[in-house]
């Protein structure tokens, strides 16, 4: 059943559109591509090829403020069909469709998923000049890595996973929220960017080039510096300030291995507090948040990619925990009865969401993965 799902949304080119043909998110989205390939590089590694190969024919070429471009970004979401409301909200659609730039983090999975191939003994080299520009990217953004709307219409507020488009900010369950449950604003440092940030430039100096060990050592100084405040992890930082209230990021960083032991095992204790946790998997913001609902859709969901990463952040010191979590996912899909980019969770159990993707290729990503005992770092020194 995982494999004819990942067919599903598995396109001509062999990479993996985002959602299955006729849901709202068929297309090619950087992040959601780059995590499903490495997702399952156990099982089919033709998909991390083909994923390299794509995004690297779409990598930035200039300074475009309105497309979010830049040199070497990865993009967002390119996108040839179904343009009607991009068109109608703004967004830059021209003759040749859309190809929209405003990630902060596509481009840190690409060079992820890019270390997991040359690790894995595929053909990294033929992707190698892409590597080298995306690399170019990320040396040349500020640390920590951060991010601030640049387009004047169209385009998303929040950049990060929990993205959502301008026009959503304020009527939406979508997007970041801060300690007092209102949306991040201004320029916006999210801590599991930076530890991904730091994770990339240790794998590009391991793979692609020797002096970004030099910069990884500089984005854990600003990881600790920005996002370490009395002793403990923080969130976030917007203009309003740090943000100290954990969420389901927190999975991130631990799956990244950027915190030290002392800082760690608080961490996992707050990532699995009863207010973060479910029977079925990880909610994407506690209980106890003051932005929190139980059908939000990033305030309070689970996400079953969410639920992964965190079983691979805990699996090593926590195992008894990380397998709780990953088999509550399991079950939970298991009786929605497809592989859902989404639930809510309430007294009664896992509930679909009308709004959720009935087929994510992050979610039949997670249970590929699962299937092979595969947590995505393993090949992390």
């Amino acid at each position: 059943m995982t494999a004819s799902a990942v067919a599903l949304v598995r396109a001509p080119g062999g990479w993996l559109r985002a959602s299955a043909p006729g849901e709202r998110f068929a297309s090619l989205f950087g992040r959601d591509a780059c995590i499903a390939a490495l997702q399952v590089l156990p099982a089919d590694p033709s998909v991390a090829e083909a994923t390299l190969a794509e995004l690297g024919r779409h990598l930035g070429t200039r300074v475009e403020p309105e497309r979010e471009e830049e040199p070497g970004r990865v993009p967002h979401e390119v996108r040839t069909t179904d343009l009607d409301a991009y068109v109608a909200y703004g967004w830059p659609v021209d003759d040749r469709g859309l190809r929209y730039y405003g990630s902060v983090d596509a481009g840190l999975w690409y060079l992820l998923l890019y270390a997991a191939v040359a690790r894995a003994g595929g053909d990294a080299a033929r992707h190698r000049r892409a590597a080298t520009e995306v690399l170019g990217w990320l040396r040349a953004q500020p640390s920590p890595l951060t991010y601030r709307r640049r387009a004047t219409s169209g385009g998303l507020a929040h950049q990060w996973w929990r993205d959502v488009a301008a026009d959503l900010v304020g009527r939406s369950t979508h997007g970041d929220v801060g300690d007092d449950g209102r949306h991040l604003t201004g320029t916006v440092g999210i801590a599991a960017v930076q530890a991904l940030a730091w994770r990339a430039l240790c794998d590009a100096a391991e793979v692609l080039d020797p002096s970004a060990a030099g910069d990884a050592e500089a984005a854990r100084a600003a990881f600790v510096e920005h996002y370490v405040v009395d002793g403990a992890l923080v969130t976030s930082r917007d203009d309003r300030g740090v943000h100290r209230r954990p969420t389901g990021d927190s999975a991130f960083v631990l799956w990244t291995g950027v915190l030290p032991p002392a800082l760690a095992e608080p961490a996992s204790a707050d990532l699995l507090a009863p207010a973060s946790t479910t029977d079925f998997g990880l909610r994407s913001l506690p209980a106890d948040h003051r932005g929190f609902r139980p059908d939000g859709y990033h305030t309070g969901a689970v996400w079953p990619f969410l639920s992964w990463f965190a079983w691979g952040g805990l699996r090593e010191e926590r195992p008894d925990d990380a397998a709780r979590l990953r088999d509550g996912t399991l079950r939970a899909l298991g009786a929605i009865e497809c592989f859902a980019e989404l639930y809510g969770v309430d007294a009664g159990g896992p509930l679909l969401l009308p709004e959720a993707c009935r087929t994510m290729a992050v979610t039949a990503g997670a249970v590929t993965a699962w299937h092979h005992g595969w947590d995505g770092r393993s090949w992390l020194g």
